[in-house]
């Protein structure tokens, strides 16, 4: 699936009626920015993206092995 098709159909299930409801939902409901966001990533990790940058590895790196910037 390329990105393209992937956003379409991203954009399609945001046009959900269904989804519009549970969208109405979460504003009312004091916890709205949390859980839109968990469901956000929740459908955007389904395919295969993240909105948070990858985290850099936490592993000590050898002195010899040190990127450059």
């Amino acid at each position: 699936m390329t990105r393209k098709q992937a956003v379409a159909e991203l954009e399609a299930f945001t046009q959900d009626p269904n989804w519009q409801k549970l969208q109405e939902k979460f504003k009312r409901c004091p916890e709205s920015r949390k859980m839109s966001e968990l469901l956000g990533t929740a459908v955007l990790g389904r395919k295969g993206y993240s909105r948070q940058p990858r985290r850099e590895s936490s592993l000590p790196v050898p002195p010899g092995l040190v990127h450059p910037g």
